[in-house]
């Protein structure tokens, strides 16, 4: 994360990891939209939501539908997730234990 430098942006400075992951995020929505309103199977998950038993009496599989999505929205979490969570454990002082407070012989 510290290898990446920042970017100034104006007189602030931005690190660069921070921009990848907002750059990921924004190509990961925007790959969604298009899959979702552009695709067949975007126009088929729709209709399935809007009205479950009419796609099912037009010959859909409703529950294949539904598993599908499920495993869509498991990628776009676990993609969210993998994007944040590489630079959790690399804060300062993350994972160490804390010192012990030193014991007083006087008493």
């Amino acid at each position: 994360m510290d290898r990446m430098g920042s970017i100034p942006i104006g007189q602030l400075l931005y690190p660069t990891y921070n921009l990848v992951v907002v750059a990921i995020g924004l190509i990961a929505a925007l790959g969604l939209w298009w899959f979702i309103y552009r695709t067949k199977f975007g126009v088929i998950l729709r209709a399935t939501s809007q009205d479950r038993r009419m796609a099912a009496a037009l010959g859909l599989n409703v529950g294949r539908v539904y598993v599908q999505a499920f495993a869509i929205g498991c990628f776009m979490a676990g993609l969210g997730g993998r994007r944040r969570g590489a630079g959790a454990g690399r804060r300062a002082g993350h994972g160490r234990r804390r010192p012990r407070a030193p014991r007083s012989s006087s008493w």
